[in-house]
């Protein structure tokens, strides 16, 4: 078997069935599809529960493990490669096929995509837009809220923490792209 695809959920109601319609979409030949619901209390259990059992493993958990569903369902695969697609629509399923390709093609063991990259000048503009959207309020607030003193200090720390974060991903990206896997 070519391909195994985990869709771990937990209360994604309103998305599950739009992530296994995408995982559908995913043309490659011979794969199977393995759903791990996470002891869901939203209707997701019920709605899984009504599935056609023979075109999909269902598994039912008696507690929420998301992580443990899947190493779980790595252990139930039978594809030489697994693909973790989440059900709140987190990750394009399309993707599944571009790293499936590049790993057959590197040899790799192992491809992980950023679902960061390529956004990061939306996310940056989002955090500097909130931060003029937050001073531009004219607002009488109780003293018991965020001083606007405060408020930018708080908006400093987040805007470094992104910066930080977007540096080391560009410093990554670098070193792959000149082909130092270090």
């Amino acid at each position: 078997m070519k391909l195994t695809v985990l869709i771990p959920v937990y209360n994604e109601v309103k998305t599950i069935l739009q992530a296994i319609e995408e995982v559908e979409k995913i043309t490659v030949p011979d794969k199977e599809v393995i759903i791990i619901d996470n002891f869901s209390t939203d209707g997701t259990r019920e709605l899984l529960q009504g599935l056609k059992h023979d075109k999909y493993k269902i598994i039912f958990n008696d507690h929420n493990t998301v992580s443990g569903s899947l190493i779980n369902g790595m252990k139930m695969a039978k594809g030489d490669f697994v693909y973790s697609h989440h059900s709140d629509l987190e990750y394009d399923a399309s993707d599944a096929l571009r790293m499936l390709e590049v790993a057959e093609q590197g040899g790799y063991d192992v491809v992980i995509g950023s679902r960061l990259k390529g956004i990061k000048g939306s996310i940056w503009g989002a955090v500097k837009e909130l931060r003029k959207d937050l001073h531009e309020l004219e607002i009488d607030l109780p003293k018991s809220y965020v001083s606007k003193n405060d408020l930018d200090k708080r908006m400093e720390h987040i805007e470094t923490m992104f910066q930080r974060i977007y540096d080391k991903i560009e410093r990554v990206e670098a070193r792959i792209n000149s082909g130092d896997s270090k």
